[in-house]
């Protein structure tokens, strides 16, 4: 029985995760080169996706103008990784998601606003 129950919470966690896996975007860029992509996927929560990330640590911040830190994330021992920031709770105000990793920093600005979120270009940075 308890075999049954933890198939069906595997089961439903990943049927969760497919409507993200699902629309992802196609990979794009250099092989060998960090990729990140971000879709605003409900009125205020942002997926990121990163690819070939290498294995090696990356680190991924949300951060205000000032630099106050809301979120921070590290990730090493993977190819690629994907997180749905619910930002909701955050003020409307302009933050920066920062994605860092041994080849450079990548950032985008997003804009909090009372209707939903607007992204900006990303920015790679060496």
């Amino acid at each position: 029985m308890i075999i049954l129950k933890q198939f069906g919470a595997a089961l439903l966690l990943a049927a969760m995760s497919f409507p993200l896996w699902a629309t992802a975007p196609n990979f794009d860029g250099v092989p060998g080169e960090v990729a990140f992509k971000t879709k605003v996927v409900e009125q205020k929560s942002v997926a990121v996706q990163l690819y070939n990330l290498g294995q090696e640590r990356t680190t991924i911040e949300v951060q205000d103008r000032e630099g106050k830190v809301y979120y921070q994330k590290s990730i090493k021992g993977h190819n690629g990784y994907s997180i749905v920031l619910h930002l909701d709770e955050l003020p409307q105000s302009s933050y920066i998601i920062s994605v860092s990793h041994k080849d450079g920093v990548s950032t985008q600005v997003v804009r909090i606003e009372e209707d939903g979120l607007m992204l900006s270009q990303i920015v790679e940075e060496e």
